[in-house]
């Protein structure tokens, strides 16, 4: 009896056949791409992200940066034309130096002399700034906008003169170069600011 159990020559079980094992294989391969795509795709999303928010604090340095040489210092051009421009030439009162801030080829960069001037009369023409740096590592496009403003009186004085004005900054940043002509790649995170000039005359407002 445990002979015909254990030894029987004919059993009736039978293994995969050749179909069912590709088929199988094939499920298992689909399966195992679809993985591989989700994961590539996460890591994709993950380094732009994070490329991004590293191009966010740059450009937020470089804002502050902008801010500061406004508020310490003189426009010299545009003259309150209240329309985008690519560039800002400023004379900084502060570091005692002419600075040209622009937009140019997808990056953002600044001009600037040497220490030691010692009025905004004594800038040169840009196309003399030799000092000349990219301040991000990320594409950004962006433009200024000088404001100006009709002049108030304090008071019964009206000699003083109270007529203001402002700079705005405004700045795109993409995560990366394919993203500027592919939205695909992610859209552009938008930054901007406005600061108030403090030497109005210097600047023909």
């Amino acid at each position: 009896m445990l002979q015909k159990l254990f030894f029987h020559p004919h059993s009736s079980l039978r293994g995969f056949s050749l179909v069912e094992l590709l088929v199988a294989m094939f499920i298992f391969a689909l399966l195992f791409m679809v993985l591989v795509m989700i994961y590539a795709r996460a890591t994709k999303a993950h380094g732009y992200a994070r490329h991004l928010q590293d191009g966010l604090e740059q450009t937020q340095v470089a804002i502050n940066l902008v801010s500061k040489s406004v508020r310490t210092g003189h426009v010299i051009s545009p003259v309150g034309t209240n329309s985008v421009v690519d560039g800002l030439y400023i004379y900084d009162a502060s570091a005692q130096r002419c600075i040209r801030y622009y937009f140019s080829n997808d990056s953002f960069y600044r001009s600037m002399t040497a220490t030691g001037i010692a009025s905004h009369d004594m800038c040169p023409n840009i196309t003399s700034l030799t000092e000349t740096s990219s301040m991000l590592n990320i594409p950004v496009r962006g433009g200024f906008v000088v404001h100006d403003t009709q002049p108030r009186s304090f008071g019964s004085d009206s000699s003083v003169d109270a007529q203001m004005g402002a700079v705005e900054v405004f700045v795109s940043v993409y995560s990366s170069p394919s993203a500027l002509v592919t939205p695909s790649f992610g859209e552009p995170v938008h930054l901007q600011t406005t600061v108030s000039l403090r030497n109005y005359s210097f600047a023909g407002l």
